[in-house]
């Protein structure tokens, strides 16, 4: 939220007051106003983060490497997407994809997960026009 506020032209400190308020998260608003407050004092963002420690180093490090830089937005975007493409990405591995079990919410038996040859497939669809290479074991 904060990249995209400052990518869209709004002034650090009201962009960190507007980012403090919808983070909902007690330790993240302290970190935050505490890092409004080095702002204001002419120091960097990444210091209260890293005094935080519930930030990870390698996204402050980034932080300040940002703010070096003068790309401070365009860094935070890319650590949000980073991090939404590997939350996305855990969650794939944790949640069964659709189908994955039966109404019943059994898992799909190891037979049924066999590759089945175009020919049959085409069959299910089509109906009993198209000759099967070989008949499936239910």
């Amino acid at each position: 939220m904060l990249g995209t506020l400052l990518h869209n032209g709004i002034p650090i400190l009201q962009s960190l007051r507007i980012s403090k308020d919808s983070t909902g998260n007690k330790v993240l608003t302290a970190a935050i106003e505490q890092s409004a407050e080095n702002i204001t004092g002419g120091d960097a963002l990444a210091e209260p983060l890293r005094a935080c420690k519930y930030f990870p180093r390698d996204i402050v490090e980034m932080i300040a490497v940002g703010e070096e830089s003068n790309n401070l937005d365009k860094v935070l975007v890319d650590i949000a997407n980073a991090l939404e493409k590997r939350t996305s990405r855990q969650l794939d591995l944790f949640v069964p994809p659709p189908g994955a079990h039966d109404a019943a919410g059994h898992g799909r038996r190891h037979t049924d997960r066999r590759r089945r040859p175009a020919a049959a497939r085409v069959q299910d669809e089509q109906g009993p026009q198209v000759t099967r290479a070989w008949t499936p074991v239910n």
